[in-house]
């Protein structure tokens, strides 16, 4: 869906699925109303002569489609690299946790 449409159009969409109005999108994209209506006439001659809700949901799904395959395309072996990164990361953040406490603790004494 995102290759046929202009970025434009695409930001109008995706405004949209997060719950924006026609003047919430036009203020965000500093257009006016009247430009975003133009926008969703483009959306529907490129995407088919649907209502808003439609597109909107269209669009929703064919995003959360690409993120599945995104993370289903990690192997098994990457998916434990990033596992492992994931550990020593978490590591690293909890000695500096428990370093920052003591020093609060030698600050109150």
């Amino acid at each position: 869906m995102k290759a046929d449409l202009s970025a434009r159009e695409h930001s109008v969409l995706s405004f949209a699925a997060q719950g924006y109005t026609d003047d919430m999108v036009a203020n965000e994209l500093g257009i006016k109303c009247g430009t975003v209506n133009s926008y969703w006439v483009r959306i529907r001659g490129k995407l088919g002569n649907l209502s808003r809700s439609e597109l909107v949901a269209r669009f929703v799904q064919q995003n959360a489609d690409t993120m599945h395959a995104k993370s289903v395309a990690i192997s098994d072996g990457e998916a434990a690299s990033l596992a492992q990164e994931n550990r020593v990361i978490l590591a690293k953040a909890n000695d500096e946790i428990e370093r920052l406490r003591q020093l609060l603790a030698n600050r109150k004494d």
